[in-house]
C-alpha cells in the first residue's frame, strides 16, 4: 500500500488547494458515513479553487475514464451478457432491477450504510452540523438516475455526456453490483455504486475525483482517495467494497511538512502539533521539507508518525528519538510511518478483508448508456 501511496503523493505536494473526501474532520474510522460527510464540506470549498496543477494520480484516472469512454456504445437493455451469474434467477432479477434503474422507469433508494466519499454532500447528514449542503437526493421518495445529474450540476458541475455504467460483482458472491459514472468536462467524475437489496435498487457508496484530488476504484473493490490541501499538506483514505457494495475504510490520514498543523478530530491533535512546532523551531535543519509528519486513523486505533525524508543528514537519529522523547512526554506514541502497512493488514484481516488490494484489483470497463 505504501509504494501506491508514493506514486500519487510525490505529485501532490506540487499542487496548492484541494483536499479528499475522506480526510477531515472525523477519521477516527468507527463510523464511515461521518469520515464522509463531514471530510466533504472542506472539499466543496476547496474544489471551487481554479488554480493549475492536476495531480499525476487525478490525470492517471482521468486517462482510464476517457480511454474507457470509446468501449462500445451498447445500451443497458443490450447489454445482458454482462449480467450473468453465479445465483441463476437472482442474477437476472437483479438485472431487471438495474436495467429500469438505467432506463429511468423506476427509482433507487439510500442504503441505510451509504457512505458518501465525494464532495457532493448528497444525503442528509444531521450529524455533521455546520457543514452547509447545497443539493440532497430525496431518500423518503427515492430518485432517479437524472437526480443524480442534477445533483452534480447544483454543486457546479455540468455533465457532458450520458452516463456510463458497468455491472461488477464485488465480493465475488455471485450477485453484480452497478457502478453508474457521470463526467463533467475533463477535470470532474463522479462514481454511484448501487446494490440489489432485498429487491430494490439502492445507493450504498459514491465518490469523486478532480483536479486535485484522485479516486481509483478497482474491480475487486478497492479504493483510494487522496488530494491535496496545500503544497506541504496532503490527506486522504484508503477502504474497499464488500459483496454488498458496502465500504469498509481501512485507513485515514493527515499528512504535512513543517509549517502546516495536523487537523481533523484526533485526540492528540493539539498537543501534536505543538510538540512538532517546539521540536523544528530548535534547530533550523529540522523544518522544511526534510521531515514530515502524519496522523492515521486504522479502525478506531490512531496513531502519529514521522517519515524522515532527509538525504543530508540534517535530521540524525538523534533527532528522531528527542522528537519521541517530547511526544512521550505528552502521551503521544510516535511511530516511523513504515510500521502503519502493517498495521493496516492486521485490521483488515480482522474484518476478513485482507485479500483486497491495490495490486490485486484492475480497471473497471464502463459502457456508455
Amino acid at each position: 500500500m505504501r509504494h501506491y501511496k508514493e506514486k500519487i503523493m510525490a505529485a501532490l505536494l506540487l499542487t496548492s488547494v484541494g483536499v479528499s473526501a475522506c480526510s477531515v474532520t472525523d477519521i477516527k474510522g468507527g463510523d464511515p458515513n461521518v469520515i464522509g460527510s463531514q471530510g466533504t464540506a472542506l472539499d466543496n470549498n476547496s474544489s471551487s479553487n481554479n488554480e493549475t496543477g492536476a495531480t499525476s494520480g487525478a490525470s492517471e484516472s482521468a486517462d482510464n475514464t476517457a480511454a474507457s469512454n470509446t468501449e462500445g456504445n451498447n445500451t443497458a437493455g443490450n447489454n445482458t451478457e454482462d449480467n450473468n451469474t453465479a445465483s441463476g434467477n437472482a442474477g437476472n432479477q437483479t438485472s431487471d432491477l438495474y436495467e429500469s434503474f438505467l432506463n429511468g422507469s423506476s427509482k433507487a433508494k439510500l442504503n441505510d450504510k451509504f457512505f458518501d466519499g465525494s464532495i457532493l454532500l448528497i444525503a442528509p447528514d444531521d450529524r455533521s452540523a455546520g457543514y452547509a449542503q447545497s443539493s440532497n437526493l430525496d431518500t423518503v421518495n427515492g430518485f432517479t438516475i437524472d437526480d443524480l445529474k442534477t445533483v452534480i450540476s447544483d454543486n457546479g458541475y455540468e455533465c457532458t455526456s450520458k452516463p456510463a455504467y458497468a455491472y461488477v460483482d464485488f465480493g465475488k458472491d455471485g450477485t453484480n453490483e452497478l457502478v453508474v459514472r457521470y463526467e463533467a468536462g475533463s477535470s470532474y467524475t463522479a462514481y454511484f455504486v448501487f446494490s440489489d437489496a432485498s429487491g430494490s435498487v439502492e445507493l450504498t457508496y459514491a465518490a469523486d475525483q478532480g483536479e486535485r484530488w484522485s479516486l481509483d476504484l478497482l474491480d475487486n473493490g478497492f479504493i483510494s482517495n487522496y488530494g491535496s490541501s496545500g503544497a506541504g499538506a496532503h490527506s486522504g483514505c484508503t477502504g474497499a467494497l464488500d459483496s454488498q457494495g458496502v465500504y469498509h475504510n481501512f485507513q485515514s490520514e493527515y499528512e504535512v511538512y513543517y509549517g502546516w498543523g495536523i487537523y481533523g478530530d484526533y485526540s492528540k491533535e493539539e498537543d501534536f502539533n505543538e510538540v512538532i512546532d517546539a521540536w523544528a523551531k530548535e534547530k533550523d535543519s529540522r523544518q522544511g521539507e526534510s521531515i514530515c509528519y502524519t496522523a492515521v486513523a486504522i479502525g478506531d486505533a490512531e496513531y502519529y508518525c514521522y517519515s524522515n525524508y532527509d538525504e543530508t543528514g540534517a535530521i540524525t537519529d538523534d533527532d528522531i528519538n528527542e522528537l519521541v522523547t517530547m511526544c512521550a512526554a505528552k502521551n503521544i506514541d510516535i511511530i516511523d510511518y513504515d510500521q502503519i502497512e502493517a498495521k493496516v493488514l492486521e485490521y483488515q484481516k480482522s474484518i476478513g478483508m485482507d485479500n483486497i488490494t491495490y495490486d490485486g484489483g484492475g480497471q473497471i470497463e464502463f459502457k456508455n448508456l
